[in-house]
């Protein structure tokens, strides 16, 4: 099957928030996992985002392995152009 991953979405199980087991398991059944491009830029913003909002609690390694979590994530995607 075929789903569409949104930013929300592929954040959901970068940070493995509330709603992480249903997302992962969704994630883990489907084979066929696209998205747009814009999911890399997104996600990156709003890791950073977190990170600086949040830079009292969460320290460097955590951004460090949330953005390697990202991109070994983003291999299983594959990523279209947004056409204009």
């Amino acid at each position: 099957m075929s789903i569409y991953i949104d930013t929300s979405f592929f954040l959901s199980i970068v940070f493995e928030d509330t709603n992480y087991k249903q997302s992962y398991e969704t994630w883990m059944k489907d084979e066929y996992r696209f998205s747009s491009k814009l999911i890399e830029v997104e996600s990156f913003i709003n890791i950073h985002k977190v990170y600086r909002e949040n830079r009292k609690v969460l320290n460097k390694r955590w951004l460090d392995e949330s953005l390697t979590r990202q991109r070994e994530l983003l291999t299983g995607i594959n990523l279209k152009k947004n056409r204009l």
